[in-house]
């Protein structure tokens, strides 16, 4: 009798980009394709957009289902063909992502009266630019416009500094915030020298209000040091703070390094710089779980816990004067006043 002919091949998804395998096909959830959704939902978990941005593309007319033009509400099975076109590609393309490096004493989001907000950093005078180099000025304007309507990724306390992502891109936020692992490395330093058994507890199973939190890799840096490194992948409310003050430490500075494979570097204290198209990309491949650090954190205390990073080089000296940045190396564009681009997709947040 002849071969029985080969099985047909997982379907694919259409990206506002390019077409990926849906992560729910890999992970055997087949019979998930035999129920309808929202479109805005299906886009929200491959990771294309934020359901907020796709309810809006859709709104607009954006967005295609097996090549009809849908409207808001729409339910399609989760291998159906969706497709972006348009100004709604180019819009979703334009999206920016900023890095800042905070000081102490700014807060990440919601100042109160009398607070600051670490957005108020992003301006033309603290900007890197041997960190911008070639990045077009119309970028760079937008950004210093109006940063309020950007998303905090990941906050951190007034107290806190270091690394903070500011950003346009619904999904991306989604993926650092989402809870899926994404890694965060902290240098801690500590009101008194860290002893062995400081260290079995910081690595052991601890509970904050109740709940057990998922394993933390700490590692001393040095013999006998005050100094910490902390690989976190879940953010709660002042979790290293109280963690230490468990076990009889007192946090006196605590400081941010990295994101995922996003590292703060030579950044000053209280400059900011865009992000490349090629961080955003691999910080959000990193959140979907396709490489990268979140893949190789233990997900139980009872699993090994494997090598991480190396360990992050602790500054010798204090922090640079905060403003200004850069005395003199802005472009002499940046003050000239350009016609804005004509958008077809308006009030979009």
């Amino acid at each position: 009798p002849p071969p029985p002919p080969p099985p047909p091949p997982p379907p694919f998804f259409f990206h506002a980009h390019d077409a990926i395998r849906d992560p729910l096909w890999s992970r055997g959830l087949g019979d998930v394709y035999k129920r309808q959704e929202r479109v805005s939902k299906i886009l929200a978990r491959r990771g294309t957009c934020s359901r907020r941005e796709a309810e809006r593309l859709i709104e607009d007319g954006r967005v295609l289902v097996d090549g009809e033009t849908i409207e808001l509400g729409f339910k399609a099975r989760a291998n159906a063909r969706i497709e972006i076109t348009g100004e709604g590609t180019r819009w979703l393309r334009e999206k920016l992502t900023v890095i800042v490096n905070k000081p102490p004493g700014y807060v990440s989001n919601l100042p109160a009266e009398g607070e600051i907000a670490a957005a108020a950093c992003v301006e033309p005078r603290n900007a890197w630019m041997r960190a911008m180099e070639g990045t077009p000025m119309d970028d760079l304007k937008r950004v210093t416009r109006d940063v309020s309507s950007f998303n905090v990724c990941g906050r951190l306390d007034k107290d806190s500094r270091g690394l903070l992502i500011l950003t346009e891109d619904g999904a991306l936020a989604r993926s650092v915030i989402g809870g899926n692992g994404v890694l965060k490395k902290y240098v801690v330093t500590t009101d008194a020298d860290v002893r062995e058994s400081h260290m079995r507890s910081l690595n052991g199973r601890v509970q904050l209000d109740g709940v057990e939190l998922l394993p933390m890799n700490v590692q001393r840096l040095g013999h006998g040091s005050r100094t910490l490194e902390f690989n976190l992948r879940e953010g709660k409310n002042r979790q290293i703070r109280r963690v230490c003050e468990k076990f009889g430490l007192r946090v006196v500075d605590l400081h941010r390094v990295q994101i995922g494979d996003v590292q703060i570097g030579d950044l000053p204290e209280g400059a900011w710089r865009l992000m490349s198209e090629r961080e955003v990309r691999e910080l959000r491949e990193l959140a979907e779980g396709l490489h990268g650090l979140g893949e190789r954190l233990p997900l139980s205390h009872d699993s090994p816990k494997p090598d991480l990073l190396p360990h992050c080089m602790v500054p010798t000296e204090p922090p640079a004067a905060l403003l200004p940045i850069n005395s003199g190396d802005l472009p002499v564009e940046w003050n000239q006043e350009t016609p804005r681009r004509r958008r077809v997709i308006r009030n979009m947040v």
